[in-house]
């Protein structure tokens, strides 16, 4: 799955756009976490093909999880679309682990439709 070209359809907020005004984004997967219980969700996180800058700052990777206990790795993997929630991680950030809960706080976050290109 890694290595997989993504497009993200944002659906909210509706003024995070590309720098072309364009509400999708595109970038290739770099990470995947399937959820190692039923309680949690799969991820991936995404380097993006072209950095965005929403309110200012400007991220590079985000990371995307199921907004639903569904499969959404598996469902890629068809060819399916897939909703996820977004978090975006800033550029001047390093992130190592993909479960963004303590640093995202605050900053970018979306929900969106996911689809392998």
């Amino acid at each position: 799955m890694n290595n997989r070209a993504v497009r993200l359809v944002v659906g909210d907020p509706w003024d995070l756009v590309d720098a072309s005004g364009e509400n999708y984004l595109t970038g290739t997967i770099d990470q995947t976490r399937r959820a190692p219980t039923e309680s949690e969700r799969d991820m991936i996180s995404v380097t993006l093909a072209r950095p965005i800058t929403y309110r200012e700052i400007e991220y590079d990777r985000v990371v995307c999880e199921a907004r639903a206990e569904m499969p959404i790795i598996e469902d890629l993997m068809r060819g399916e679309k897939v909703e996820v929630s977004l978090y975006g991680i800033p550029t001047a950030e390093r992130v190592g682990d993909m479960t963004p809960r303590a640093w995202w706080r605050g900053g970018l976050s979306a929900t969106a439709t996911a689809r392998v290109i």
